[in-house]
């Protein structure tokens, strides 16, 4: 065997004895505090998809405790005494950053509207935003060359 062959070899057998390790990414906590309204269906439906979403993240995970992101989220179905009812709900959502000891700093807000077919979209969306709005704040507190 050839020197060429045998370093390789050799590379091979020491990076093959070494433990992998993955790319290490940081996961964040996310509460979800929610007030359904009576009756609103959809509404349960939207704050366990919710969950089910975090879930299923590679970035967040769920939890009361200690730093978090905090999603407040209140619903209430629109036609709760009509023929209507439980066809959608009415969403408000609010974004919050706490700190372990209970401080905390509001982000963000929105409201939105959501049928049964677009319950797991709004879900995502409303994540999508708490991903947005961690970005932005990771880039501004981000160490800046002098």
């Amino acid at each position: 065997m050839n020197c060429r062959r045998g370093c390789v070899a050799l590379a091979l057998l020491v990076t093959s004895t070494l433990p992998c390790t993955a790319a290490t990414s940081t996961i964040y906590k996310v509460e979800i505090k929610e007030k359904v309204s009576e009756g609103d269906l959809m509404g349960a439906a939207l704050v366990y998809a919710l969950n089910e979403e975090i879930r299923k993240s590679a970035g967040f995970s769920l939890g009361s405790s200690g730093p978090r992101l905090v999603i407040y989220l209140a619903t209430i179905d629109p036609d709760v005494r009509t023929a209507e009812a439980n066809l959608h709900t009415v969403y408000s959502v609010a974004y919050v950053l706490c700190t372990a000891d209970g401080q905390c700093l509001f982000m963000d807000h929105a409201i939105g509207l959501a049928g049964a077919a677009r319950i797991n979209d709004a879900a995502r969306g409303i994540l999508a935003r708490l991903d947005e709005l961690l970005s932005a704040a990771r880039k501004i507190l981000a160490p800046h060359p002098s």
